[in-house]
């Protein structure tokens, strides 16, 4: 087994003996809520999830998974960013907001490409940030087995 290192977005490193490069067992499957109100979208991130071997729950919109967040505290979150009733931003403030012990990861998902936009995601909240078209590739098995 391969020990990963997770980079937190405040700079710190933390490993975890747990985190391994193989598929995650289903007595430790991690959690991890995908929001996308686009269908297809949503459908294709929960089924690439759940070939990683993660309990995947999932929200049709930000306010859907704000509500969900708060009952099940999943630790990794990817989300869309324009969405109806509250968008991916507002999402990733409020988590950030009400955080205490358990660090949420959040990944945000979007068309959104222009710099300030970007920094605008890492504002809110997002520890990382990737562009809709390459996002099957670019959200590897690799990132996620980080945590």
């Amino acid at each position: 087994m391969i020990q990963q290192t997770a980079a937190t977005r405040h700079g710190g490193f933390k490993t975890d003996p747990a985190l391994t490069s193989e598929p995650v067992s289903s007595e430790r499957a991690m959690r991890i809520l995908v929001v996308d109100d686009e269908l297809v979208s949503r459908k294709k991130l929960e089924l690439f999830t759940k070939k990683l071997g993660y309990v995947v729950l999932s929200a049709s919109d930000g306010a859907e998974a704000w509500e969900i967040w708060k009952q099940e505290r999943p630790r990794i979150i990817v989300t869309d960013w324009v969405m109806p009733r509250m968008d991916g931003l507002e999402l990733c403030a409020r988590i950030r907001a009400e955080e205490e012990e358990n660090y949420t990861y959040i990944v945000i998902v979007t068309a959104q490409d222009a710099d300030h936009e970007i920094r605008k995601g890492m504002e809110a909240g997002a520890d990382d940030y990737y562009l809709t078209a390459m996002v099957m590739t670019g959200l590897s098995a690799k990132d996620l087995r980080g945590f």
